[in-house]
């Protein structure tokens, strides 16, 4: 399901992809083995965050999303120039749905999966490793 999204500071609305209901997510998440399906739509709180982050300028610069669900603030970063941008979430489902909307908007962003929960450092250039409670840490190909 696509959905577009005008953000104040973007010439052309988001593309978005979203699951067509939470059931449908739900069904998916189960059936992945993945906890839940909180990422699967769209929230107010990833619009006001990718309007806040276009309002300060994100051109040049790096950005990474903790949690980043369907991609919303990601994708408008790098829709508002930023030079790299890393959507991460605990949910594989979640991290390429991201990416489909990014290069649906006609951008690359990198996505990972990384879970906040766990007790590992962000990932970073000193420590470029990702994963969750149903992987192993592992490099993510954008750390090179």
């Amino acid at each position: 399901h696509e959905l577009s999204i005008a953000i104040e500071g973007l010439q052309k609305p988001v593309r978005l992809l979203e699951a067509v209901s939470s059931e449908e997510a739900t069904q998916l998440c189960h059936s992945l083995g993945e906890e839940d399906p909180f990422g699967a739509k769209a929230w107010p709180a990833a619009y006001l965050v990718a309007r806040r982050l276009l309002h300060m300028n994100v051109r040049g610069c790096t950005v990474l999303e903790l949690g980043c669900g369907t991609g919303l603030a990601s994708v408008a970063a790098a829709m508002g120039g930023a030079r790299f941008v890393l959507a991460t979430d605990r949910s594989s489902t979640s991290v390429r749905r991201a990416v489909a909307s990014a290069a649906l908007n006609g951008h690359q962003i990198y996505g990972e999966v990384f879970d906040v929960m766990l007790s590992q450092p962000l990932p970073s250039r000193g420590f470029p490793f990702c994963g969750n409670r149903r992987t192993q840490m592992y490099k993510p190909c954008c750390a090179d």
